[in-house]
């Protein structure tokens, strides 16, 4: 039986109406690497027993803060109109590995070639 791939979320709100201010939330460590990186993202909350993270962003309207976290995610945005949040589902990153060391770009063109 096929195994399923485990999905990752990462939601966005604006804090309040009116304000430039939005948290992201997510569960993903590739876009947690990517927001700790930035200097305008603060991290407010961090789960101590879990992959969550929730970070603080400042944006100057709703439509700015849709494509920053399209070009977060790299995948398309959804908007939930009940909760007032953007959503964007993301997969994990698939490495060809060998034995437990990952192959590096070399390796791995290598590797395509002797099987052709």
């Amino acid at each position: 039986m096929a195994e399923q791939l485990k999905q990752y979320a990462t939601y966005m709100w604006q804090e309040q109406k009116r304000h430039p201010f939005y948290r992201i939330q997510t569960n993903d460590p590739e876009i947690n690497r990517k927001l700790h990186r930035r200097s305008r993202c603060k991290l407010a909350v961090k789960a101590l027993n879990s992959n969550l993270w929730v970070y603080r962003v400042t944006y100057s309207s709703p439509k700015k803060a849709f494509n920053g976290l399209m070009a977060l995610t790299l995948k398309e945005v959804s908007f939930v109109d009940q909760e007032d949040i953007f959503v964007s589902y993301t997969y994990p990153k698939l490495y060809l590995k060998k034995g437990h060391e990952v192959l590096s770009n070399k390796e791995k063109l290598k590797w395509h070639m002797q099987e052709l």
